[in-house]
């Protein structure tokens, strides 16, 4: 019999089918890969299983064709899923060999190859148990100090994919980066089409929806989703929330990371989200929070000004915001039997 959880964050590792086929195990660890994060928590992606592993694809079903014309977010997320997908395959013992898709046919991004014979060290042990912990927070952060450890481990797993990721709790950038933030919200804000999109991934408390997100704290108002959700189609709020997001990265984000890479295409795409991933997983570990500002990224007129703001490689993919906060209420995830082929 399939273990098969009612939600993927109900996965017990303890569950795990050391005596099934391999069918069975690749099934279980997909639940983990249903836990990384998405741009509006679309969970843009598909998944395959086939004798040796796992075949990865996108979704153009959960794209953002205003905010992400390029899929380039969506792509991110998929690296961040194949990522997971890997710390929780060596966590129960199995090798992982990553192999991406040339000419990215039929969507198809990546096959995960596994077999058996892995000893997980120390810290993969406390990255696989970070995975139901990782959460995007967007409240303010409290100042904390960063381990030095922490940014080199960060910056030296990312450099073996060829990624750069840049810290910097400077004044000065921060209140760059939250000028260029609060007009990049007022551009986009400013264009039906996009509030349109952003809308239609907004979810109230009460949906019966496994996707998306609410809207604390992306607006200064405290209104109920679907009032947010009007408003945004009838009128703009890109001034008010361009002003919000402004004041939390000069008052509330003590410490700002840009991820970056030198090529701009699906392969850089995917190692900018299994970059992402480990990130974050060392993040939560450590107790600190984090949660994206990509506004000004998103602008191509813009994107040139963060690369020279933050440094690192030529193309930047994201920036976090990073801190201590009290939890927020889970994301909801997509059941597995959703996202297979």
């Amino acid at each position: 019999m399939v273990y098969t959880p009612l939600s993927p964050r109900e996965i017990d590792e303890n569950l795990f089918p050391y005596s099934g086929n391999t069918s069975h195990q690749f099934r279980f660890l997909l639940h983990y890969a249903l836990l990384a994060p998405s741009h509006y928590n679309a969970q843009p992606w598909r998944f395959k299983i086939n004798s040796c592993g796992i075949d990865v694809f996108s979704d153009p079903s959960r794209c953002s064709h205003v905010a992400d014309p390029q899929q380039r977010e969506v792509i991110i997320s998929c690296g961040a899923a194949i990522h997971t997908l890997e710390i929780a395959a060596h966590f129960f013992g199995l090798k992982t060999h990553v192999i991406y898709t040339i000419n990215h046919q039929d969507n198809h991004l990546a096959r995960i190859e596994m077999t058996e014979g892995y000893d997980p060290s120390v810290h993969e042990i406390q990255l696989f148990h970070a995975i139901k912990k990782r959460q995007t927070n967007r409240r303010w952060f409290i100042d904390t100090a960063i381990p030095g450890s922490l940014k080199e481990e960060c910056m030296r797993a990312a450099k073996k994919l060829d990624v750069a990721t840049t810290f910097t709790n400077d004044e000065v950038i921060r209140e760059t980066f939250g000028r260029m933030t609060a007009q990049a919200v007022r551009t986009q804000h400013a264009h039906a089409w996009h509030r349109q999109e952003f809308s239609s991934w907004l979810r109230s408390k009460f949906t019966l929806k496994h996707d998306g997100m609410n809207h604390f704290g992306f607006f200064s108002i405290n209104l109920p989703s679907p009032l947010i959700k009007l408003l945004l189609r009838i009128t703009s709020l890109g001034r008010e929330t361009g002003r919000f997001n402004q004041a939390k990265l000069t008052t509330g984000s003590p410490m700002l990371m840009a991820i970056s890479t030198h090529e701009d295409n699906q392969h850089g795409w995917l190692n900018t989200g299994r970059t992402l991933m480990n990130t974050l997983l060392n993040f939560t570990r450590n107790g600190l929070s984090a949660s994206f500002m990509n506004q000004a990224i998103q602008n191509p007129h813009m994107r040139n000004q963060v690369s020279t703001l933050f440094g690192g490689h030529e193309y930047p993919q994201l920036v976090l915001r990073i801190g201590i906060a009290p939890q927020v209420t889970w994301t909801a995830r997509r059941n597995l039997d959703d996202t297979l082929l």
